[in-house]
């Protein structure tokens, strides 16, 4: 039967591991976009939208622009805004 000193030891083998292994993943750069993600709720006309439409907002040349964000690009895209 092993000591508590191997038992002991071996965790700490495999806390070292892991922490390492999540540093490494850390220090990775990400691509990352220079915007913000919005939410907007614009409708058409006298309707008013049910479901969230998601833009992009970036400044070119001093003023703000927006992209339209698909929503099957969604997921993508907002972890490339995580900072």
């Amino acid at each position: 039967m092993p000591e508590l000193g191997d038992q002991l030891r071996a965790e700490i083998r495999t806390l070292q591991a892991q922490r390492r292994s999540l540093e490494s993943k850390l220090m990775q750069p990400q691509s990352m976009l220079s915007a913000s993600l919005i939410k907007r709720f614009l409708g058409a006309g006298n309707s008013p939208r049910t479901s969230p439409a998601y833009y992009l907002s970036r400044t070119e040349h001093g003023r703000s622009k927006l992209t339209h964000v698909k929503k099957e690009d969604l997921d993508t895209v907002r972890q490339h805004c995580a900072a």
